[in-house]
């Protein structure tokens, strides 16, 4: 029985993610949800008490594919940096597919949003900050290893973070407009500055 419900759980997110992403959060309904996911909506709310908590676990769980992401990638042979030129490359492909992930804004429905940033940061910073150290502890890495300068890694690894986001905020005002994540990285590295 335990198994059923998790599928149907995970059934239900799959779904309102879908949603998510091609109509926005706050012109999905529960009902739509239900109904994409061929239940009834009294039994979505056996599942989630309503529409923001579905979201937010669609997020965690987000964030938790993130943080196995980088355990395993510890215990590879990669070099620092070609650790972070896989996560930029990986990551990139899976925030794309899931730019409904990144924070809600909504000029018409602030006070919603209000209310899931609030929801968000409670349930989601603990998850955020273990990918920010996972990430400098990479870098870290790279620095013991002589492969990157010796720079304040908190910094770099909120840094890389923004990069990574990019070509999702890109494509959010630029519809057509993509990124190659070689070039992502390689600015990273190396910044704007004109070679010698």
């Amino acid at each position: 029985m335990k198994l059923r419900n998790e599928k149907i759980r995970e059934k239900i997110m799959k779904n309102a993610a879908r949603l998510f992403l091609k109509k926005g959060f706050f012109n999905t309904t529960v009902e739509e949800i239900a109904l994409s996911s061929k239940i009834s909506k009294g039994a979505v709310y056996i599942y989630f008490n309503d529409k923001e908590s579905i979201y937010l676990e669609i997020i965690d769980n987000f964030f938790l594919q993130a943080i196995k992401y980088l355990d395993v990638l510890k215990g590879t042979n990669l070099t620092a940096l070609e650790k972070l030129k896989k996560i930029v490359k990986d990551w990139n492909e899976v925030l794309m597919k899931n730019r409904f992930i990144f924070p809600i804004v909504s000029i018409e429905n602030v006070n919603l949003s209000q209310k899931i940033f609030r929801l968000m940061k409670k349930r989601i910073e603990e998850r955020i900050m273990q990918i920010f150290s996972g990430i400098e502890e990479i870098i870290k890495e790279g620095i013991e290893n002589n492969e990157i300068k010796d720079i304040n890694t908190r910094f770099a690894a909120f840094y890389f973070m923004e990069v990574i986001r990019i070509p999702v905020l890109l494509s959010c005002i630029y519809k057509n407009e993509k990124v190659n994540p070689e070039e992502m990285i390689e600015l990273f590295l190396n910044g704007i500055k004109k070679g010698r």
